[in-house]
């Protein structure tokens, strides 16, 4: 692979436009809390595949781990530098969500996850649904601000004419190996943002960062060496707070793929046992969660093969001159139907805000 050469962060997003015109795929992405953009650009029409995650590039994986992982081939790549870019202007006014239908729908759903929690068939289920809305700035004007807004999120903009246009900025890291160290997070629990204010956590958030870190450290078990879980932190991410956990490791770059297969998907985006919640979703939600709650990110790139992979969160879908936001909830036997409900539309603004 040739390594990036260096651009103004203008001419990427004019190389991305010109792609985006001829219709030919490329991402655009930064790793949280750093000032380079980089981008991959393939210069056919043709869908890569994953065979054996010893492949190099950058990769796309559905919900579904059983569907195909999608691999974009870095024919060309640059870096740019966006630090001090000025975002465009004109910020649309957040217009209040009103879906009492959907709304409807998706309380009746939490209602049913909470009762077979009850019942002792499920532990924890998370659930999600959709929300389309007009779409009135480009692509590219997105990404800016999804830049300038999420600092220390992971940021894309990513497009395939056979698959789709996607765009995110997403606060899980799914996992990392550099050098023979594994980095995940588990990542659970949602609060508003007020001020530096640190939040007050309650006993349903506590108890699904709790059950998620466990699912991934027995996932992993089996599958790195010297675990070490960190103590549970509060994090921001944009205008929420979350509850974080570090857990590092000891691995090989071969064993990526092993690895991964363990992690996705995690309970923090199905649901504990993974098999039942998963049924559960697929039967409940009433639609194709397609790439959210997925994966991305870079596989086997640079001198020393660094893999970087994201959980596909706070995600949108461009089509047919609107956006379709995903968005989704952790349901415990503690969860209340109206405040998941919130949860998901607080968490929706992430996206609502740069449209």
């Amino acid at each position: 692979m040739h390594y990036p050469e260096h651009k103004s962060f203008t001419a990427l997003i004019h190389k991305a436009e010109k792609q985006l015109k001829n219709s030919l795929p490329f991402v655009l992405y930064r790793k949280p809390g750093e000032a380079s953009v980089c981008a991959m650009f393939q210069q056919d029409t043709a869908t890569h595949f994953v065979r054996d995650f010893s492949e190099s590039g950058f990769i796309f994986a559905p919900f579904n781990s059983k569907a195909a992982v999608i691999l974009l081939r870095p024919d060309d790549l640059m870096t740019a530098h966006y630090e001090g870019i000025e975002a465009p202007e004109g910020r649309n006014k957040i217009q209040p969500y009103d879906d009492k239908k959907g709304k409807h729908f998706f309380e009746e759903i939490v209602k049913k996850g909470i009762d077979t929690i009850h019942s002792g068939k499920l532990q924890k289920v998370v659930l999600s649904h959709r929300m389309e809305v007009p779409l009135q700035r480009k692509p590219l004007e997105i990404f800016h601000l999804l830049l300038h807004s999420y600092p220390t999120a992971f940021c894309y903009c990513w497009y395939h004419p056979k698959i789709g246009l996607w765009l995110g900025a997403t606060p899980e890291l799914l996992m990392s190996i550099k050098n023979g160290k594994f980095l995940t997070v588990s990542l659970a629990g949602t609060q508003k943002y007020k001020s530096e204010e640190k939040p007050i956590w309650g006993t349903k958030e506590l108890e699904e960062q709790e059950l998620v870190t466990r699912y991934i450290e027995t996932a992993l078990q089996d599958k790195v060496g010297d675990l070490s879980i960190s103590k549970v932190q509060t994090v921001r991410a944009g205008a929420l707070w979350h509850l974080h956990t570090a857990i590092s490791a000891t691995t090989k770059s071969s064993e990526i793929g092993s690895i991964i297969r363990a992690l996705h998907p995690t309970s923090a985006v199905c649901g504990m046992p993974l098999q039942k919640a998963r049924i559960f979703v697929q039967e409940n939600e009433n639609y194709d969660r397609s790439f959210y709650t997925g994966y991305l990110g870079e596989l086997n790139v640079g001198k020393e093969p660094e893999s970087y992979l994201f959980v596909n969160l706070r995600c949108m879908e461009l089509k047919d001159e609107k956006a379709v936001i995903y968005v989704g909830a952790g349901i415990t036997k503690d969860s209340e139907p109206e405040r998941e409900w919130q949860e998901t539309i607080d968490k929706s603004k992430t996206m609502l805000n740069v449209l």
